[in-house]
């Protein structure tokens, strides 16, 4: 799993797992068995060798969105496998290009869709919980501990522990599995985020569900948060800074 971190409305890599790669290229390819484990797979190949993995893995999250079947995957894969060896193209490429725009579109708009109404249903889900509310933007916010500290405003900058998860369980990142707080300013994260931290005060912690609109809407972070994803966070306030207070509470 790649190392990643709230950030100024967006999320930032910091590594590559090679083991992430293998995965996603024998998730293409309709590949059988399991894949490599990183530790093994990097120390068998070379930097070279690992480079031209990660360039396998970047073509593949570039089609993951399309959700293609076994069937449809073996064309993409007959079509690569021939072009990569310098045989004659079975059609005419060029041609094809504003087509497979199109399937592109056609694609990402369908799992969009299907993503946000997911994500309407699991808000409201989360929403009955005992201690929930949603409010007016559309955010579930559900405190777990009361906190005792300072409250924060918009230009403070805050220490935190955090997790957030898509619907379905998947963890997308975690200062916890990091075993280190991560340090922001309130008015570089995202929406959800933001008017979370605005109802929180230091020592507490709150379960925050953020859909799409207040997150990283319409175009995700791939390949890590898709396109339309309602996310799902614990957030736990350590210390908030004020600007003319750089020792925190």
């Amino acid at each position: 799993m790649s190392k990643m971190h709230i950030e100024g409305k967006r999320i930032v890599r910091r590594r590559t797992s090679v083991a992430v790669s293998a995965l996603v290229l024998v998730s293409l390819c309709g590949c059988s068995g399991p894949a490599p484990d990183a530790a093994p797979v990097a120390a068998q190949l070379n930097e070279e060798q690992q480079t031209l993995y990660a360039l396998g893995a970047a073509l593949a999250n570039n089609l993951r969105e399309l959700e293609l079947t076994a069937d449809e995957r073996a064309f993409v894969l007959a079509g690569f496998q021939e072009s990569a060896a310098g045989e004659a193209a079975r059609v005419d490429v060029t041609s094809f290009m504003p087509k497979i725009q199109s399937l592109h579109l056609q694609r990402q708009a369908k799992a969009i869709a299907q993503r946000r109404e997911q994500g309407a249903v699991f808000l409201d889900q989360q929403a009955a919980q005992s201690g929930a509310m949603k409010t007016a933007t559309g955010l579930v916010y559900q405190e777990l501990t009361a906190g005792s500290g300072r409250g924060v405003a918009e230009h403070d900058t805050v220490t935190v522990h955090y997790e957030g998860k898509l619907p379905d369980g998947k963890v997308v990142d975690s200062s916890r599995k990091r075993a280190k707080p991560t340090q922001f300013r309130v008015n570089g994260v995202i929406a959800c985020w933001k008017e979370a931290l605005l109802r929180m005060n230091v020592g507490g912690r709150s379960r925050v569900v953020c859909p799409a609109d207040l997150a990283y809407g319409n175009g995700g972070s791939p390949p890590v948060i898709p396109p339309g994803a309602t996310l799902d966070f614990d957030i736990e306030l350590i210390e908030v800074s004020k600007p003319d207070d750089p020792r925190g509470s």
